[in-house]
């Protein structure tokens, strides 16, 4: 249903979640992150609500905010490893040898 303003107002963000999973799934390999990933931007959606023309828009919102979610947890996990890789000292693979 359509409001004067040209919203529509019956949105089924749950008919995105199928979408929504595979996509994450594509971004990170485990499932369990993967449906996180997903749980943290539908929580997003309801604690944010955006105006939407069309159930596409929905949607589309919907997979950009996945994809920054996807980034920052990407960038936080690659954050750790380094500073992990920072206190253990060099792998022998990237150990300089002195000549």
């Amino acid at each position: 249903m359509t409001d004067p303003t040209g919203l529509i107002s019956d949105i089924d963000v749950t008919a995105a979640v199928p979408l929504l999973r595979l996509r994450a799934r594509l971004y990170v390999d485990d499932h369990d992150v993967a449906d996180r990933l997903v749980e943290a931007v539908l929580k997003e959606a309801i604690a944010s609500p955006r105006p939407c023309r069309s159930q596409a828009e929905v949607e589309a919102w919907l997979l950009d905010r996945l994809l920054a979610h996807a980034r920052l947890k990407i960038a936080i996990r690659n954050w750790v490893m380094s500073q992990n890789d920072d206190r253990n000292g060099p792998s022998p693979s990237t150990r300089k040898v002195a000549g």
